[in-house]
């Protein structure tokens, strides 16, 4: 890969990283393409993006992004070493954690690693964080749970005027 390469690499990277709020840097080591382009079609169908690149790339991408020292350290030390695919999403942070465990499941000889993953401006280092990533919830998901909470404490005010007034009558 020549200069020019590596710099429109570092590039598309730096925009991945500006765009999206939520990334997870996973190992692949040892997984065929085959196994890859299944991961690659169930996060296509939930809004994943997926890239493959060198881990000095990558650190170049995040410098590009201007994001803190500590967290560029704490993803050199812990996630940028052996093979490793970055998985971009904005919507759900939880997606990523669901698809990693939803291929590990099904194929049992080789598993992906979460190393790093990086949401919302917290770090969150090492596979072990992957079963409360996965049960993160989605903002919409949030949303709906307040609603259905406001609306059941509404309901029972409402009862309970509407008695009241009842009462004196």
């Amino acid at each position: 890969m020549n200069k020019g390469n590596k710099t429109e690499v570092i590039n598309c990277l730096a925009e991945d990283f500006s765009k999206y709020n939520c990334f997870y840097i996973v190992d692949t080591t040892g997984i065929s393409v085959n196994k890859i382009r299944f991961l690659q079609r169930d996060c296509r169908d939930n809004k994943i993006v997926l890239k493959v690149s060198k881990n000095t790339l990558i650190r170049k991408a995040m410098k590009q992004v201007k994001y803190s020292e500590e967290i560029i350290k704490t993803f050199s030390e812990n996630a940028l070493k052996n093979m490793s695919m970055v998985m971009f999403v904005n919507e759900n942070a939880g997606l990523p954690a669901k698809a990693i465990k939803k291929f590990n499941t099904l194929n049992s000889e080789n598993n992906i690693v979460l190393k790093c993953a990086y949401i919302m401006g917290e770090c969150y280092v090492g596979n072990e964080c992957l079963d409360s990533l996965s049960r993160l919830k989605s903002k919409n998901e949030v949303i709906a749970e307040i609603i259905i909470g406001l609306k059941g404490g509404i309901s029972k005010i409402v009862s309970g005027l509407l008695n009241r007034l009842e009462k004196n009558v």
